[in-house]
């Protein structure tokens, strides 16, 4: 299979891996390695067919869902499809194409990522003076009618918080109290992170999920 990008004629990016990535213009992802298919058939997974292209985000979290600290086919798996996430929403947001696809991508690429939540009790609210707060990880995106239940876990495990969002609320999840931080394995937040890109169209914003 091969493609055009910026006139030029490019064939799939393959390696050894077993990941096949087509850029038509923006990446699209395929499995070619059958363990690493039989290894992402998990409860949860986001993908369809793996032998298919599609876009990154969702293998991305499904790979993600998937992986143990000694799996080092996947470790490398998951970097790479990584790596075509970030291009992709880096190539979305330089056209300014913030639509559903975009958000739903970004959503794929904070999983695992850290959060500030704002909250009372169970309940997940915007921030005010009767709010506490804890910094979570996002553990679980499931999908639902015209959105995602996101559930956030504080990093001893002990404490759960759910969230219900449109695809819409993705972009002002600060709004409900969830503020994000930093992306997974990550230090601080990434170049693909909201509030730049709020920033890059003259628009000044909180860092925000």
């Amino acid at each position: 299979m091969t493609s055009y990008t910026n006139g030029v004629l490019e064939t799939p990016a393959e390696s050894a891996d077993g990941i096949e990535i087509n850029y038509d213009p923006r990446p699209r992802v395929r499995i070619t390695n059958i363990a690493i298919i039989d290894a992402v058939s998990v409860p949860g997974r986001h993908t369809r067919s793996l032998d298919q292209d599609q876009p990154p985000g969702a293998i991305y979290h499904d790979l993600l869902l998937a992986n143990t600290p000694h799996n080092q086919s996947l470790s490398a798996a998951i970097q790479k499809i990584r790596d075509a996430l970030d291009r992709e929403l880096d190539m979305m947001k330089t056209t300014n194409d913030t639509s559903e696809h975009y958000w739903m991508e970004m959503i794929y690429r904070h999983f695992l990522g850290s959060f500030r939540i704002h909250h009372v009790g169970g309940s997940v609210l915007p921030e005010a003076e009767d709010t506490g707060s804890i910094e979570a990880t996002l553990g679980g995106i499931s999908i639902q009618h015209r959105g995602f239940l996101l559930t956030f876990r504080s990093y001893d495990e002990r404490f759960s918080l759910l969230a219900a969002v449109t695809v819409e609320d993705i972009q002002h999840l600060h709004r409900r109290g969830v503020i994000f931080l930093r992306n997974h394995g990550e230090i601080s937040g990434s170049s693909g992170n909201i509030s730049m890109l709020l920033e890059s169209n003259g628009t000044r914003a909180p860092l925000t999920a």
